[in-house]
């Protein structure tokens, strides 16, 4: 489970310690008050036992913080700021955070310039926001900051307080009082001002109010305030320095408001530093800033989702590239094949650039339509019935003239290449012939007759 080191600081420099320092020469303004301070720390997980906790100097915690390797979390005195809730729309939520300081500004006595606000819980139109002083704040994360601690949480102590829904926690600590309410809201106070704060919490109790409806006769038969009454948990732990004893808070509560529902405990109450309501500081401008190793982790992890992309990209393109020079191979192949069947024979060179100009030669190349196949669709069938072998054959676009040369196993044969020719309307002139090998081999020329 993971640690985190609980820092609480409890006071600063004492009237002594600030007439030494004028004393000596020195300016107070530039002595870090943190550095003067006296705390309480511990090491602890989610929930922390404060009993545990250790008390010292700047100088103690310093060299205990040397010690340990975990998150600091300053837990920041609910004295030292304010917790107040506001109105919220969800429609307000882009522009809620920068448009705070200036909807509450005149209800806030300081500059809002000069104050840091965090906000909260948000629920049922209502946010729970909390602000300090700017100056206060940066000189503590100075501090650690300077002493290799910096702080990554800055919590609320009240908002430490562990609470169920529907319950109240009030904490009479040593000399002060601790209250965590619905929403994240509640207070810290000296001890001087403890009745009047107890006065004014206990006042508006929701018992008191619910029994007070029910006097009158004016509570629906279907309100279910009853079930919702606020539970009050209170801790008052003995000790030598208590101003309050269990007896004495159960006679101020009950005195307030007789009809409280409330359990007293006389032990420390347990805090938690991962409440949901609870509001942290460091936020913003202060939010805490990532060391180099997380850094450099996190760009060695871009870095090399950049290269793996780069690699897949080029990994698909090559594949691509690939796949389009198989069917380019397969296309040049099926061409060079339709080739040979028109040019058996000879060197291949841009088959298709060849056949686009046989082409143009059949058709004459003047825009004209050629009769070329017309003549060798009725020429063609007759050769191939007759068995006879095609030798050349030569087309004039001007003269519409087809010359064929051919060759037969017999002369009679050529004759009858000849007259079938000519049933088909066409005129076959035979013009010449001649015996070579016990073949005979012969010229003849075909136009379209009487077409």
């Amino acid at each position: 489970m993971k640690k985190y080191a609980y820092i609480e600081c409890l006071s600063f420099l004492t009237p002594e310690a600030v007439s030494a320092i004028n004393d000596s020469g020195a300016q107070v303004e530039n002595v870090n008050p943190f550095s003067n301070a006296q705390y309480r720390w511990l090491l602890t997980d989610d929930i922390v036992d404060i009993k545990s906790a250790i008390y010292g100097s700047s100088e103690e915690l310093q060299g205990w913080l040397t010690a340990v390797d975990s998150t600091p979390v300053l837990v920041v005195s609910g004295e030292k700021l304010v917790v107040r809730q506001v109105p919220y729309h969800e429609k307000e939520k882009r522009h809620f955070a920068k448009m705070l300081p200036y909807e509450i500004e005149d209800s806030v006595i300081d500059d809002v310039e000069n104050l840091h606000f965090s906000i909260g819980e948000k629920n049922k139109g209502q946010a729970t926001i909390a602000y300090i002083e700017r100056a206060w704040f940066e000189n503590a994360l100075e501090f650690f900051q300077q002493i290799g601690k910096p702080i990554e949480r800055a919590l609320i102590d009240f908002q430490c307080l562990q609470r169920e829904p529907n319950e109240s926690i009030l904490w009479f600590a040593q000399k002060r009082l601790l209250a965590h309410n619905e929403g994240g809201a509640g207070f810290a106070i000296a001890d001087s001002l403890t009745d009047i704060f107890l006065q004014n919490m206990l006042s508006a109790d929701p018992v008191a109010l619910a029994e007070q409806d029910t006097k009158i006769g004016s509570v629906d038969e279907n309100d279910q305030t009853g079930d919702l009454a606020q539970q009050y948990k209170i801790y008052v732990p003995s000790g030598d320095s208590a101003t309050y004893t269990i007896e004495k808070a159960t006679r101020v509560v009950h005195t307030i408001n007789p009809g409280v529902n409330s359990e007293f405990y006389d032990v420390e109450p347990p805090l938690s530093l991962s409440n949901i309501n609870a509001i942290d500081f460091c936020t913003g401008i202060y939010a805490p800033k990532k060391n180099d190793s997380t850094q450099a982790t996190s760009w060695k992890l871009i870095g090399g989702l950049s290269l793996f992309s780069i690699l897949l990209f080029l990994s698909v393109n090559f594949f691509e590239i690939y796949i389009i020079q198989q069917k380019t191979s397969v296309t040049m192949k099926a061409t060079e094949a339709s080739y040979r069947q028109v040019v058996p024979e000879g060197v291949v060179r841009d088959p298709v650039r060849k056949l686009r100009e046989m082409l143009e030669k059949l058709t004459g190349g003047d825009g004209q339509p050629s009769e070329v196949v017309r003549l060798l669709s009725h020429v063609a069938p007759v050769i191939q019935k007759l068995d006879i072998d095609l030798l050349t054959i030569n087309y004039s676009h001007k003269e519409k003239i087809l010359r064929l040369s051919v060759q037969a196993s017999s002369f009679n044969m050529v004759e009858k290449l000849r007259t079938d020719i000519e049933e088909k309307g066409l005129t076959a002139e035979l013009l010449n012939s001649n015996a070579v090998d016990n073949k005979f081999q012969a010229r003849l020329r075909i136009s379209m007759g009487q077409f």
